[in-house]
């Protein structure tokens, strides 16, 4: 896979909807009967994970970062920095969410989208394509999928990318699911299409268990690991008393005495 730098990709602008009260309400309303029909449409996917693909083994049962580019993508991967480190996570870019890991330093696994929203770029840089199709008479040969070089896995569905990406998460195994740049809150949500936020709202239900938002694991990471620098200045606390204790008349006494020979005989189980 190529690994030459490249210029950064137009940056997508964000999509912020801010809807009034009235407008929310409505949209709810409406999101109930989209998700009743999406339920309808997708059941054995969604109820049984029936014809969802599966990654391969060696990216199985791993915690798993899906990238989406369109809300705050850029805030939530520079808050998962440490997360990324320490995990080393499954990298998933949903359709341009590959571009979006490039530009901040990583290499995506896998990418998953519709044939029209892989890129040339995605193909030549993931090692595991995940072609998005509505129907199975559409999973035929791509020109471009042959000239990569590339054997995609099909995802059967009507559903949208970046919630099948979850689902692929999900089907898969993943120990948890991170989502990076994707929606946050009733405006986020439903700002979109209704059939998108039908879809999203019935994929949250189905992963629900998994999926945790990027903000959330990078607090938890960063409050695990602000536990070290209290624990070093605790161990040098320590050793500063002993210390100071050694140089005393009594201490030197003590160390130099049968004081440690008897500790020790304890700790070996021995009688003193």
């Amino acid at each position: 896979m190529s690994s030459s730098k490249r210029p950064s990709a137009p940056q997508a602008p964000v999509a912020e909807t801010q809807l009034r009260s009235a407008d929310l309400a409505v949209r709810l309303e409406s999101l109930m009967a989209n998700a009743t029909e999406h339920i309808r449409q997708e059941r054995d996917l969604l109820l049984s994970g029936a014809d969802t693909p599966r990654l391969p083994d060696k990216l199985c049962r791993r915690p798993v970062l899906v990238v989406n580019r369109k809300f705050h993508w850029q805030e939530d991967l520079v808050l998962l920095k440490r997360w990324i480190k320490d995990r080393d996570p499954v990298l998933v870019g949903v359709a341009n969410g590959v571009e979006a890991l490039l530009d901040a330093g990583y290499h995506p696994d896998v990418v998953v989208g519709s044939v029209s929203e892989i890129s040339d770029l995605a193909l030549n840089e993931c090692r595991h394509v995940v072609a998005v199709v509505p129907s199975k008479e559409q999973t035929t040969k791509d020109g471009r999928f042959e000239r990569f070089g590339v054997r995609p896995q099909w995802f059967v569905s009507s559903g949208r990318s970046g919630d099948l990406a979850l689902l692929l998460a999900d089907a898969s195994e993943a120990t948890v699911i991170v989502e990076a740049g994707g929606p946050v809150g009733l405006n986020d949500r439903l700002g979109g299409s209704p059939n998108d936020a039908a879809s999203a709202f019935v994929t949250r239900l189905r992963v629900s268990s998994r999926v945790v938002e990027a903000p959330a694991v990078a607090s938890l990471s960063a409050k695990s690991a602000s536990a070290w620098p209290a624990l070093l200045v605790l161990v040098v606390g320590v050793l500063a008393v002993l210390a100071a204790i050694a140089v005393t008349p009594v201490g030197n006494e003590w160390l130099t005495g049968g004081a440690a020979d008897q500790i020790s005989s304890v700790v070996r189980g021995n009688q003193p």
